[in-house]
């Protein structure tokens, strides 16, 4: 292995620490053939790509220079290997790969000839790894147990191999008498146990920074469980002080980041996949074939797998499961007549991803029950992978003009179309609909919004539908003046709370400008910093672009974040990666349902103000006007600093007033239109197409515009 070639020598940790935590979850090792090797090498790649996670989630402990370190990685070379910058060239690049790893096979072979082979479950359990990786405090999960007996309790000290021997959590579902849930089964793993002598002994624990679990799945016959029920955990951790003993003292939040699926008899090989803490899977890229298949945790091969969970803090759920039953029961089909139900759930703007909110939603609904979805472009990307994880079944999903074009294009009689299309198609007299609501109200969300509640209102008697909103919004008021005008009640509210979010506010700093000097504060707080920036602005002016036109000297980049041109390259536009520094224009009034990731430094730049092309009757000319913003949407513009994932150094928020207070209540407080201003014409003129659909353009244009 050449050290030139280490990770930590092509790149200052200090200064772009995000840099280096994506290469080693985006990169996964070389594939090289067993010919190529001498040995098959599936276990060892499952290895390297889970060390290499380690790594990223805990750089400031595996940069440094300890002596323990240094002595480790000197015994173990897979520790080395994982550092490398892999490259994928073939021919001399591959031989070189190649090589790499016939030495650490050779090592580990070495180290224990008589139980070597090369599967994962064998190299990630054999002597080295236990003496150079997990037996640092990181990983520790055991202390000396507490054992009581008589009046008294008393720390016993047995020898270090018993606390070595239980430094993960097994959960083995073909053992199990009983059908607990995955948390009640960490739970009850760590109360008090009655012994034969009539003594009862606590397991002690740490908060390792790594929670390591291994894991069988259960028989057909048995339930399994769902993936959302094994992301996210909460380790039950004791306190004894010596005289005042507490069995659940706190419970520590952790965070699913790896999945191994271990290779059983026959040809089946080792398998992993990664996570971004409490969010997404990483797709690491080019692909290996350790990362492939359509496996997953509930079906499918391999049944038995190693779980790693992240120590994210000493975070309590949140009454987020509540909500969920009433969301459920709201959702679920009546035992007695099909009737309509209409619901509106609210998420916190500063909630980190929407593919969680979206999970959450997915958890509600009955899986025996056909759901359409209807969202934005982009939005949809959210939904889709939430759909992928959740394993999801009898699900549409629909863009704003899809669903208009396929209810359009599904007429009964030539005249409207009947929602009993649905009920045919799917043999189901019960049918959820999900509508996520933009809040800026583009027209194609308000007429997709429109239909939606004309649908549910000339619904057949035999069809029962619930109809939830998704919005950050507390509620719409054309929401209710369109139900109102159909003669349906205002829907229940349902605030969704437990989704991950940016807790970190410290780190947002607000710099207050003026509008003259705005553009030059950004760029004299960009000069200071290094590392990856991004910039994130709302409204071009000249002095901001000619700050750009200097970066692009510089070699950022810079782009517009389009959602409706380009919805699929949103999320890779704010991810770090390897691309530059960049500049990234919001072209549009929209909320990102993903976060920033990656960088070291970001930058907001918030605005008070829009414009707008408008024919002006006076000049007949074409002109551009400057139109105030709202509280609520500068309120949307904040919420980008709030939307981000990893560790940057500062999120920088630039205003042109005082204080941020000032800055949000200038002007007045809601939008003056419910439709967005620009697509004000368009949605008139489609009203007015709707007379054919039994809807009166007049009275639904004024449920928005209520003001």
């Amino acid at each position: 292995m050449d050290p030139n070639n280490d990770i930590r020598r092509l790149h200052d940790v200090a200064r772009a620490p995000a840099a280096v935590a994506w290469l080693l979850q985006n990169r996964p090792p070389p594939t090289c053939s067993e010919d190529q090797v001498g040995y098959e090498t599936l276990g060892l790649d499952c290895l390297l790509i889970l060390i290499r996670m380690l790594y990223s989630v805990q750089l400031p402990i595996y940069t440094s220079t300890e002596h323990r370190l240094l002595a480790a990685e000197a015994r173990n070379p897979a520790l080395r290997l994982a550092w490398q910058n892999y490259t994928y060239e073939p021919g001399e690049s591959q031989i070189m790969w190649a090589r790499a790893k016939e030495e650490v096979l050779d090592v580990f072979k070495a180290e224990d000839p008589e139980k070597f082979d090369t599967s994962f479950e064998r190299l990630v359990d054999s002597p080295m790894m236990k003496e150079t990786l997990w037996c640092r405090p990181e990983y520790q999960l055991y202390r000396y147990p507490l054992v009581k007996f008589g009046p008294g309790r008393r720390v016993v000290h047995l020898p270090d191999t018993y606390r070595r021997h239980w430094d993960t959590i097994m959960i083995d579902r073909v053992f199990m008498s009983s059908r607990p849930t995955f948390q009640e089964y960490i739970d009850n793993r760590f109360r008090c146990v009655d012994q034969g002598d009539g003594s009862k002994i606590l397991e002690m624990v740490n908060e390792p920074s790594i929670l390591r679990i291994p894991y069988s799945r259960p028989s057909e016959d048995d339930p399994i469980f769902p993936f959302s029920t094994l992301k996210d955990v909460y380790l039950p951790v004791a306190d004894f002080d010596g005289e005042t003993y507490t069995e659940v003292a706190r419970r520590p939040h952790y965070t699913l980041i790896a999945v191994v699926g271990l290779r059983d008899e026959g040809p089946f090989s080792d398998f992993v996949r990664t996570y971004n803490p409490m969010a997404n899977q990483i797709i690491p890229m080019p692909s290996n074939p350790v990362l492939e298949g359509e496996w997953t945790l509930e079906t499918g091969y391999p049944e038995y797998f190693m779980l790693y969970y992240l120590y994210m803090g000493n975070v309590e759920p949140h009454g987020g499961s509540s909500i969920a039953n009433d969301i459920s029961t709201r959702l679920a089909r009546s035992d007695i007549y099909s009737d309509i139900r209409f619901g509106h759930a609210q998420s916190h703007p500063h909630t980190l991803e929407n593919v969680a909110l979206w999970k959450y939603l997915f958890a509600a609904r009955s899986s025996l029950d056909p759901a359409v979805i209807v969202a934005s472009p982009i939005e949809l990307i959210a939904v889709r992978s939430a759909a992928a994880l959740s394993v999801q079944e009898g699900l549409l999903a629909f863009t704003y003009q899809e669903f208009l074009d396929f209810i359009e294009a599904k007429p009964r009689d030539g005249t409207r179309w009947d929602p009993q299309v649905w009920s045919e198609v799917w043999q189901s007299d019960h049918l959820t609909v999900m509508v996520a609501v933009e809040p800026h109200m583009p027209v194609d969300c308000a007429l997709a919004f429109t239909m939606v509640t004309r649908w549910a209102a000339t619904r057949p008697p035999t069809l029962g539908v619930r109809i939830l909103t998704v919005s950050t919004e507390e509620h719409h008021p054309e929401m209710a003046a369109l139900l109102e005008s159909q003669g349906i009640p205002e829907p229940q509210r349902f605030l969704i709370l437990g989704l991950s979010q940016v807790r970190w506010k410290e780190t947002v700093q607000i710099v207050s400008c003026n509008e003259s000097n705005l553009a030059e504060r950004v760029k004299s707080t960009i000069m200071r910093n290094n590392g990856q920036q991004v910039v994130i602005y709302f409204r071009s002016t000249v002095p901001l672009l000619e700050v750009f036109r200097d970066l692009n000297e510089k070699g950022w980049l810079a782009f517009k974040i389009d959602p409706l041109e380009h919805p699929d390259q949103v999320s890779r536009l704010m991810t770090a990666g390897a691309l530059p520094s960049r500049a990234l224009r919001v072209v549009e009034e929209f909320r990102s349902p993903f976060p920033l990731i990656g960088f070291d430094q970001i930058h907001i730049v918030l605005s008070s103000t829009s414009s707008k092309k408008v024919f002006d009757s006076v000049s007949r000319q074409i002109i551009e006007v400057v139109l105030p913003l709202s509280k609520q949407e500068k309120q949307e513009q904040l919420a980008w600093a709030y939307r981000w994932r990893g560790n940057p150094t500062t999120i920088s928020v630039y205003i042109d007033h005082p204080t941020l207070p000032e800055f949000l209540d200038a002007g007045d407080p809601h939008r003056l239109l419910h439709v967005n201003n620009k697509q004000l014409g368009g949605f008139l003129s489609a009203l007015a197409s709707f007379d054919s659909w039994g809807i009166d353009p007049l009275r639904t244009a004024r449920c928005f515009a209520l003001d």
